[in-house]
């Protein structure tokens, strides 16, 4: 199952796994978008678990923002 997803340009990407330490060989699933009001890139760090078979709950781990970004 593929937990991580991004819509960023790669160098966003790159800026938030540097600040996050993130590394492939951990398990630690990220969904990253650009705020649909500002248009600032947002990662966050989730962790799934499962409730019943096959229902699953989500629960927020680290919620990462650009600061004063431009709209483009």
């Amino acid at each position: 199952m593929h937990l991580s997803h991004s819509n960023l340009k790669q160098d966003i990407q790159k800026l938030f796994d540097q600040f996050h330490g993130y590394s492939e060989s951990m398990w630690e699933p990220f969904l990253d978008f650009e705020c649909y009001g500002c248009a600032s890139p947002v990662r966050i760090y989730y962790e799934p678990w499962e409730f019943a078979m096959g229902c699953y709950g989500y629960t927020v781990v680290e919620i990462i923002e650009v600061m004063n970004w431009e709209k483009k």
